[in-house]
């Protein structure tokens, strides 16, 4: 998956983890600083939520990225009205083996760790309509 300026979503996340240090970072934050930023360029068009969660998971699953054991509370846009109290934020840092994994695997971690649905990666081959078969 391709981030704005050309670099991957996995390589965008790395470099704001270790930006971040052990400070760490809110994957909601980063999800919305990615929004903005890559519409204002043009460059990237949108995401869900989930999905991003569900990738920032497999980077834990992988063990690159772990919490930092600080939370706080939700609230609307930087306001005092909690969301959810049973929700918190949770704050992640990048782990000492996700800054030495290669930047190679950051930028497809699914491939690194061989988890593809049905076990092969994406052809490449857009959806829909199958491709014409030649005529004999």
């Amino acid at each position: 998956m391709v981030g704005y300026y050309g670099r991957s979503q996995g390589l965008w996340i790395r470099e704001k983890l270790l930006e971040a240090g052990d400070r760490g970072v809110v994957p909601a934050d980063l999800h919305h600083e990615r929004l903005v930023y890559g519409r204002a360029v043009g460059f990237y068009k949108g995401g869900t939520y989930h999905s991003f969660v569900k990738y920032f998971y497999w980077l834990q699953r992988l063990g690159w990225v772990e919490p930092t054991g600080e939370e706080e509370p939700s609230t609307i846009r930087g306001g005092d009205k909690p969301i959810n109290p049973e929700v918190p934020r949770k704050y992640f840092r990048i782990t000492r083996m996700g800054r030495d994994i290669d930047i190679i695997e950051w930028s497809d971690p699914l491939r690194a760790a061989g988890w593809y649905p049905r076990g092969r990666p994406p052809t490449g081959r857009p959806r829909g309509r199958p491709p014409a078969r030649e005529k004999l």
